[in-house]
C-alpha cells in the first residue's frame, strides 16, 4: 500500500539507483584517503601563530605559556604545552573554539570568531625521500 500524499517508502534505500551508490563509495573512498594525507609523520610543528586584536604573535614551539587575549566578546585564554596549543577558556556564546580541543599538526588551526581570535600551527615537513 502506497502511503497518503504520493510519498514512496524509503525504508529500505530502494530510493537509490545504481549510480548513487557508486558516487556515494567514490566520495567514502576519498575522504578516507584525505584523512591519511593529514597525518604526516615527518612534519613537525615549528611555530604557533596566534592573530588577535589586529595584531600577530608567533611562538616558537615547543614552549610553555598561557595568552590571555582580549576581544570583543570577553577574553580568550591559549594555553601552549610542548607542541600541543588549545583554548582553555573563552567568553564567546558557542565555545567552539574551546570544544576544537588540542591541536598538534601543521595547517590545523582554533578559531574563535566572537573574540576575532586565530591559533593556527605551522611548520616544515621532512621529505621521506632521499638519496
Amino acid at each position: 500500500m502506497r502511503p497518503a500524499g504520493g510519498l514512496r517508502d524509503v525504508s529500505r534505500l530502494g530510493f537509490l539507483k545504481k549510480g548513487d551508490i557508486v558516487v556515494l563509495l567514490v566520495l567514502l573512498a576519498a575522504g578516507g584517503f584525505g584523512r591519511g594525507a593529514t597525518r604526516r609523520p615527518g612534519a613537525a610543528v615549528t611555530r604557533c601563530e596566534v592573530r588577535a586584536s589586529g595584531e600577530k604573535f608567533v611562538i616558537p614551539l615547543p614552549a610553555e605559556t598561557t595568552l590571555a587575549l582580549a576581544g570583543p566578546a570577553g577574553s580568550t585564554v591559549v594555553s601552549i604545552r610542548g607542541r600541543a596549543v588549545r583554548v582553555v577558556r573563552s567568553d564567546c556564546p558557542a565555545k567552539l573554539c574551546v570544544r576544537t580541543g588540542e591541536i598538534s599538526r601543521p595547517g590545523q588551526a582554533i578559531i574563535c570568531v566572537p573574540n576575532r581570535v586565530v591559533v593556527r600551527l605551522s611548520g616544515r615537513e621532512v621529505d621521506a625521500i632521499t638519496r
